[in-house]
């Protein structure tokens, strides 16, 4: 047969890779899930000031692995709890005491939502966004109103550094808090 005749199929180990990125800023150090969401990113005020900043003429917009929040999870992280026992998780976790996990009948794996933020999802991206900016950020301002606030003498530790930072110390002193769980019944709604 000539290899005209069929396309190539990915490898698994190639399908599972291109999974694992995301489209990724690397002016403003953000990556984003979608790329319609990384242009509306650039096309944004951040981005635009971040990019004077820099004083660039192109933009650094490339694709890279998910950082380590997100990186591939293990075969046996199925759940958040899992991730939250993981030996190898080295971000920090704050808020999860307002994170609900809803379980459906006949659903293989639980969706979750953020409470505080309101954001609801599956697993990897609530992973993403429980060790975001927005998310630590929204918790400081709630409950440490004074520590969620860089001194002017942090010029070494850019923004990202300070919420990992702020929130390692957090959770090291008050400890992994847990999330609500509820198990829910699929309701069937028929229009008429």
């Amino acid at each position: 047969m000539s290899s005209q005749s069929e396309p190539e199929k990915p490898e698994p180990e190639q399908s599972e890779k291109r999974s694992s990125r995301v489209h990724y800023c690397e002016i403003c150090k953000i990556p984003c899930q979608t790329a319609m969401i990384l242009q509306t990113h650039i096309a944004g005020t951040r981005h635009k000031k971040a990019e004077r900043a820099l004083k660039t003429k192109r933009a650094a917009v490339i694709y890279e692995e998910i950082p380590s929040a997100s990186r591939p999870l293990s075969k046996t992280v199925r759940c958040l709890k899992d991730y939250m026992k993981d030996p190898n998780r080295d971000e920090p976790l704050i808020g999860l005491e307002y994170v609900l996990e809803m379980r459906f009948q006949g659903r293989r794996y639980p969706r979750y939502e953020c409470k505080l933020c309101q954001f609801d999802t599956e697993l990897v991206p609530m992973i993403e966004h429980l060790t975001g900016q927005r998310h630590r950020k929204t918790y400081l301002v709630k409950h440490f109103p004074d520590r969620g606030k860089r001194k002017p003498n942090d010029t070494k530790e850019d923004r990202i550094q300070f919420l990992k930072r702020v929130a390692r110390e957090i959770e090291k002193e008050e400890g992994l808090k847990m999330y609500k769980s509820e198990d829910l019944e699929r309701t069937h709604v028929t229009c008429k």
